[in-house]
């Protein structure tokens, strides 16, 4: 949605007829200050971001030698988890019983 001339106009004069002349520099500068906070907050977001990714780049090269000197631990680790589930798989299911009622 582009906003051309006429409608930025009609906006400020809408704006100068709700808060008038006096009101009008003192919103502004709310505006403004309120604009650098946010530009400050996300600046400094960014750089928290970018420290967090570069300290977890540095710790993946670490993460991939000891993961290469440890393929068996890995694979034994798998071999459990792979023998249960046929295990799950043979239950049969049944129907379920309702629940006993209680005469009132």
């Amino acid at each position: 949605m582009n906003l051309g001339l006429p409608e930025i106009l009609v906006i400020l004069l809408v704006i100068m007829l709700l808060f008038g002349p006096k009101k009008l520099p003192e919103l502004s500068r709310a505006v403004g200050r309120s604009m650098g906070e946010f530009k400050r907050a996300m600046s400094d977001m960014q750089e928290q971001i970018e420290t967090a990714s570069n300290a977890a780049q540095e710790e993946k090269p670490a993460d991939a030698q000891t993961k290469e000197e440890s393929p068996a631990v890995e694979e034994t680790a798998a071999a459990p988890a792979q023998a249960e589930e046929p295990a799950q798989a043979e239950q049969p299911a049944g129907p379920e019983e309702p629940p006993p009622t209680q005469p009132t």
